[in-house]
Formats: structure tokens, sequence, C-alpha cells
């Protein structure tokens, strides 16, 4: 069985209430602090651990430590030579500065070691239901059921590892996109169940993660490039609502994902007069999001979209 990883990151839900904003006019070394906070800013990981006015920011490799400065709501730290590098807390969302860049909104999620996580895998099937200290695991096409309590959750590197009581199990939970190679489905997390005998390989994690959030930009229709004049943009919602620009229009409707794929309904749009070329992208846009039947994410953070006939559309945020 073979399932295609790519790092992701897990985002770990942090309150950051109670910090008073105040200006650090000088900094002595900051000590190293847990990167206790995670957060998904669009397609990038970002990591924070807070002591007493300062931070330490993690982001792509590199580690960066912040101040404190003054902000008119939230608690805003920057980099001392670079206030363009930046992390700024606003409760469970936050803005992040980094080369030279901002980020888009950045979401805080509860950590794999704490949210409840389903979880299969294909040859033999499998299934997995983890929540709090309890796990169901049904083995051999549901022949065979495990129900345990946890009894210890490790964090090693990425990876979280959970050790039932009544059976020699360990399951470990990696933060890599995982798609199931019987569906194509992308998940957010690779799962293993090592067992005395043998070690089983899946995906967990509810794929609409990897859709929601932020608003995505339209790059390319069927390998035809859209042109930076006409912004074409897709947001999708977790209650399972679409809506964005057309390039002419604003749209909405409404979208299902199924164990089989992504289907989006016919869409309604607003009714402005643009220029022909304009609508016509419009249009070809519409019709191709009725035909969409499953989604990929692209190691570079891409969504694809994909039809029946293995057309394409890409976007990114």
């Amino acid at each position: 069985m073979r399932h295609r990883f790519r790092t992701l990151g897990v985002p770990v839900l942090a309150t950051l209430a109670g910090v008073a904003a105040c200006t650090q006019e000088t900094a002595s070394p900051i000590e190293p602090a847990d990167f206790s906070s995670r957060f998904r800013c669009g397609t990038t990981e970002v990591e924070v651990g807070f002591l007493d006015q300062r931070t330490r920011m993690r982001i792509d490799g590199e580690t960066i430590d912040l101040i404190q400065v003054r902000a008119a709501s939230g608690a805003r730290y920057e980099a001392a030579e670079d206030p363009q590098t930046f992390f700024w807390s606003k409760g469970d969302t936050a803005l992040v500065g980094y080369g030279g860049e901002q980020l888009p909104e950045c979401s805080a999620v509860a950590p794999a070691s704490e949210a409840p996580l389903s979880a299969r895998g294909n040859e033999p099937g499998w299934s997995l239901e983890l929540d709090g200290d309890r796990a169901v695991v049904n083995l051999d096409h549901g022949t065979r059921t495990i129900e345990s309590r946890v009894t210890q959750r490790q964090v090693v590197g990425e990876t979280t590892v959970v050790r039932l009581a009544d059976e020699a199990i360990a399951i470990s939970i990696t933060p890599h996109l995982c798609a199931d190679d019987m569906s194509g489905m992308p998940h957010p997390f690779g799962v293993s169940i090592e067992m005395p005998n043998r070690t089983l390989y899946g995906c967990g994690g509810e794929p609409r993660t990897l859709l929601t959030g932020p608003a995505w930009r339209v790059e390319s229709i069927e390998g035809a490039a859209v042109p930076d004049a006409s912004p074409v943009s897709i947001e999708l919602t977790g209650d399972g609502q679409i809506a964005g620009s057309g390039g002419c229009n604003h749209y909405t409707g409404s979208y299902s994902l199924t164990g089989e794929g992504l289907f989006i309904s016919p869409l309604a749009s607003t009714d402005t007069d643009c220029p022909e070329r304009a609508q016509q992208l419009e249009q070809h846009l519409f019709s191709f999001l009725k035909a969409v039947i499953r989604f990929e994410i692209d190691p570079g953070g891409a969504l694809i979209l994909v039809t029946a006939e293995d057309r394409r559309l890409v976007a990114r945020r």
C-alpha cells in the first residue's frame, strides 16, 4: 500500500488572552520557549512559544526571536531589527509577517494529540475512531473490533504516538498530506497502527480542513492561465458553502464532500455587464466547477480541482 505524504504541520489551539500590550525598549536574550502554539496561515505552518513580553516564532525552518510592541488590539510581537517580521495574536487567529510579506490570516486548530480523529486504510480494510481516552479499531473489513482505553500519548517530533491499554497497539499520527490509495481523497494526517504481527497504514483527519479557510485564487483552467486583470477566486466554508469572484460577477452555491469525491452545485451569480472575454472566462469557470468530481493538493500547496475527464483547475492562496 502506498500513500503520498507532504509535510503540513499540525496547528494547535492557543489562548493568548491576558497579555498586556507594552513596549520592550531593551531585550535580554530570550530563553528557549516551548513551541506550544501552532497556526496555519494558508499553506504555511507557524509555531510560536511565549516568555513574558517576548516570543519565539518558527517558520520555514527558521527560528526568530520577537519582542512585544504596542498594538491597538491583541498582542503584537516584532523582530528587533525588522518590524516587517511579526506575529500579531488576535485570539484564535493571528497575522504573520515574514520575508517582507504578510501571510494569509492564520487560524489555530486543536492538536492531533487532543482532537478526535477518524482514520481508515485499505488492503485489508480497517478503520479507527479516536476520541479522548477511548479508541475503537475495526480490522479486516470489520470482522474484528477492538475497543480500548488510551493509556499514553507521546509526541515524538511531529508524530503523536497513542498507546492502548487492552492490546499491544501503538497508533502513530503524523501531520503529512496523505492521499487514500483507492479513492485518491487527500487527508491532513498519515496514520499507522502497529500491532504484534503487522503494521497497517492509512489516512486520517477531515479532508474538508484542506479546502476551507482563506480564498483560493484561480491560476489556470484546463491549462489556460487566468489573466491577472480578471481575478477569479474560490472560497469554501466548513458548512458546505462556496462563493467567490468569476472575474466579472460574484457567485454563490454549495458543495458536498463525500468519501468518493467533491461535488459542486449549480451556482447563482450577480448579473453585471462585463467585457466579452471576461464573460467567456466566467462561464467557463461556472461550467467547469459544475463538472468537478474530486480535488488534490499538490506538493506546493496548490488546490487542484479535477473533472471526470481529468480536466484540471489550479488555484493557490
